[in-house]
């Protein structure tokens, strides 16, 4: 924002931030205050926080946008009881769980995790976690991207963490789950450490 003879007027910042939130991005909640707002851009899935540092001025000061990870939106927003959709307070689950279809280990002795989703969702921004994991959309599964420098087990335990961090998502071993080509000693681990 810009003062124009004593007046703050909207500058191109400001402007870029309203057509974002307006056209590009999809509103998912506001925090008790009102003042600040998670936002999620469909086409990546990035979330995106609406705020505003200098609330102290008339209107409320120029709007900030920043992108925040998904554990920063679930522990602010979605791990709220109560947060606020619109003009009403509703509860919200805390954690979406997505059970794990099958733990597989490949011809290549690579580990690969595949979550039981549907085929319009998948898992292929995780590399932006940063955590060396990738998403293999022909397998429509979770791996390493340099498998040989893991374990499988410690692998397995950064696939949850990544999933967990960059989706909000917690993916959890079921009953139903296919153990193909895996140790029982490794599905043993794998089963402890869920139920810990």
């Amino acid at each position: 924002m810009v003062s124009d003879g004593g007046n703050i007027v909207a500058d191109d910042n400001c402007r870029r931030i309203e057509w974002l939130t307006a056209t590009v991005l999809k509103k998912i909640c506001s925090d008790y205050s009102g003042w600040e707002t998670l936002y999620q851009n469909p086409e990546d899935g990035r979330y995106w926080e609406l705020t505003y540092p200098e609330s102290g001025y008339h209107g409320g000061g120029p709007p900030s946008l920043r992108n925040i990870t998904g554990e920063m939106a679930t522990t602010k927003y979605k791990m709220s009881e109560d947060i606020k959709v619109g003009n009403q307070n509703v509860r919200q689950e805390k954690m979406k769980e997505i059970e794990i279809e099958e733990i597989k280990i490949d011809e290549e002795n690579r580990l690969l995790v595949r979550p039981k989703i549907s085929p319009d969702y998948s898992y292929e921004y995780i590399y932006r976690d940063a955590s060396g994991i990738t998403w293999i959309n022909k397998a429509r599964s979770l791996a390493a991207r340099e498998p040989e420098k893991w374990n499988h087990f410690d692998l397995f335990k950064q696939i949850i963490a990544a999933v967990q961090s960059e989706y909000g998502d917690f993916l959890q071993v079921s009953v139903d789950t296919r153990w193909v080509n895996i140790p029982t000693a490794l599905a043993t681990q794998i089963r402890e450490w869920k139920r810990s």
